[in-house]
């Protein structure tokens, strides 16, 4: 299987809700989704109806309530993968078939969950960059971090998951995912509150075609990665002992933890000491360069 290193992909997982019965009327009878459906009891005893297609799943609910979940990038490739170029006029490809086979109604649903992902080229191996430098999100408030493994016990091998309230970060090796290279990284964030959907602008499935609101959520992802930690390599023999046990400690993800010893004030505290001495005795900008290959496969993305 080849998959090119430069390959990206934007909008992905959704979900969407709506109560139109004209949608309703046309999913029920819609000859792509007759051979799919399958009629699922509640716990009530009524019925509800799932069907599958490309890769979506529709569900539609005693009260009427219709539920589409699912990745548009793999719609867009019938279902089978989500690892191909997909940029801003396939996206608009995807929301014309849809409205085309189920009906324009589809566009006015409502998106309670968004993944927003891009792949890039990383200068270290993908693994070598998740497991040495040692990336720790800086966040007030709960943010719980999750190892993303594949069935073994190689810890944060994979990629990382940090996890709020309203969003998540992940951070993992796409090229180990596909089987493919050891340099492509994935950055996703996903918004999972619908007030964090609506600061975007977002709101609607046809909202995901409009550029400045996927610049909004771009912004999203930005912010979250500006909060990283990022390990550096740093020219050690002219610290000070003081200054390398700093940087180990800085760089500790259970440090950070500790919320009653760390405060605000202590973490804004320690960033700055970080900053200086990254100033000073770093050899390597490797934040820089990932928050740049972000912005320019973004760029890509819209232009494409």
């Amino acid at each position: 299987m080849n998959i090119p290193l430069n390959s990206f992909i934007m909008i992905d997982g959704i979900k969407l809700t709506i109560s139109n019965d004209i949608l309703k009327n046309n999913l029920e009878n819609n000859p792509l989704l007759q051979d799919e459906i399958q009629r699922i009891k509640t716990k009530t005893g009524e019925f509800q109806a799932e069907s599958f297609y490309r890769g979506f799943k529709f569900t539609i609910y005693c009260s009427g309530r219709i539920e589409i979940l699912g990745s548009i990038h793999k719609y867009f490739n019938g279902g089978a993968h989500n690892y191909n170029d997909f940029g801003l006029s396939n996206i608009k490809a995807v929301l014309v078939d849809l409205a085309a086979k189920f009906g324009a109604q589809i566009l006015e649903s409502k998106i309670e969950n968004l993944e927003l992902g891009l792949n890039i080229s990383t200068p270290d191996k993908a693994s070598d960059f998740i497991k040495r430098r040692n990336i720790i999100l800086l966040k007030s408030g709960p943010c719980l971090k999750h190892p993303i493994v594949a069935n073994d016990s190689k810890g944060f091998d994979k990629g990382i998951k940090y996890v709020m309230a309203e969003c998540w970060l992940k951070m993992y090796n796409k090229g180990v995912q596909c089987q493919v290279g050891e340099h492509l990284l994935r950055c996703e964030y996903k918004a999972i509150k619908m007030r964090v959907i609506k600061e975007t602008g977002i709101q609607y499935l046809a909202d995901v075609a409009e550029p400045e609101k996927l610049a909004s959520l771009f912004a999203k992802l930005i912010e979250l990665y500006d909060r990283v930690l990022i390990r550096e390599d740093f020219n050690e023999g002219a610290m000070s002992e003081y200054e390398r046990d700093l940087i180990l400690k800085i760089h500790n993800p259970d440090y950070w933890t500790d919320r009653v010893k760390v405060s605000r004030m202590t973490r804004l505290r320690k960033r700055a000491q970080l900053e200086r001495l990254v100033t000073k005795y770093a050899t390597s900008n490797i934040k820089a360069e990932i928050r740049n290959l972000l912005f320019d496969k973004y760029q890509k993305l819209i232009a494409s």
